[in-house]
């Protein structure tokens, strides 16, 4: 059993086992729902064996429920069912505070944790910063993508992109012996043959395009990406947890649980828009342009 205070003064309980609860002072295995009413839910449960319900007039065996305390001071458990039927909507409200508070001790707790992470967190997008600009990422993407390529080709490329469609096809036509042999080794293939007129022909691959996705999320890079995300950061290290109200917790746990992702997310960017800038890839790209 683990209690403790929450910043509004809630006490708030952990429960291992049914054994946990019974020896609280203060328990009832039985009390009686019309001679008392509903305090607050001191703890929610989930617990391997079924015990019987605290309510007199249920006694329903459970194994997830609430712990709840009395107006009387008395504690027992009741079912999720019971305290609805029962309890109403005086149940109801205090689920939702209940919630409400653990959620709160929940993000405070990973709020602080996060800020403890920061400065590990500010280094690896630095290296990331100095890793683009050592070898100009975003301004070598933008320029072929914006400048070297034509207009047409340039959209296609970001078509492919917002599809992930890497791969580039070109339409053989197939002889008649080929496409007979071949229709008995692989019934799928001569399913996708396309009969034109003329004979049969099949998509077959030309080349694929590494790195197709940085010809949109290259832009990620920019130094103005970088620099927001970096104020994000800055905010993020001046609040206090035990200042904020309940909108603004729920807001920056939030932010906290996803700046991992984000800088994830620019290492991904910044190793798909180095496989796309391969000199081998973009002679691919600008000696097949038809084929896009």
């Amino acid at each position: 059993m683990i209690e403790y205070n929450t910043e509004g003064g809630r006490t708030l309980v952990k429960v291992g086992d049914w054994k946990d609860m019974y020896e609280r002072v203060g328990f009832e295995m039985i009390v009686d729902e019309r001679e008392d009413k509903l305090k607050e839910v001191l703890a929610r449960y989930t617990l391997k064996n079924q015990n019987a319900c605290g309510l007199k007039s249920c006694r329903r065996p459970h194994n997830r429920g609430y712990l709840v305390i009395l107006e009387s001071g008395k504690e027992t458990n009741i079912g999720n069912i019971c305290g609805k039927k029962h309890f109403g909507i005086d149940f109801e409200k205090s689920k939702n505070e209940f919630t409400k508070a653990v959620n709160s001790q929940k993000y405070r707790e990973n709020i602080f944790e996060k800020k403890y992470q920061l400065g590990g967190l500010r280094l690896e997008i630095q290296l990331q910063r100095e890793n683009i600009d050592q070898i100009n990422l975003y301004e070598r993407m933008h320029g072929f993508v914006e400048r070297i390529l034509d207009s047409s080709t340039s959209e296609k490329l970001k078509d492919r992109a917002r599809r992930n469609a890497s791969i580039v096809s070109v339409s053989r036509r197939v002889v008649r012996e080929e496409a007979t042999i071949e229709s008995f080794e692989d019934r799928r293939q001569r399913q996708e043959d396309r009969h034109l007129a003329g004979g049969v022909y099949r998509e077959e691959t030309a080349f694929i395009i590494a790195g197709i996705e940085a010809v949109i999320s290259y832009k990620k890079l920019s130094s103005i990406a970088y620099n927001e995300l970096v104020s994000e950061m800055d905010f993020f290290s001046q609040i206090n947890p035990d200042d904020l109200d309940y909108k603004s917790l729920v807001r920056s746990h939030k932010w906290s649980q996803s700046i991992d992702g984000k800088i994830r997310a620019l290492s991904e960017v910044i190793e798909n828009c180095k496989r796309f800038m391969v000199t081998s890839n973009i002679q691919k790209i600008t000696q097949n342009k038809f084929l896009i």
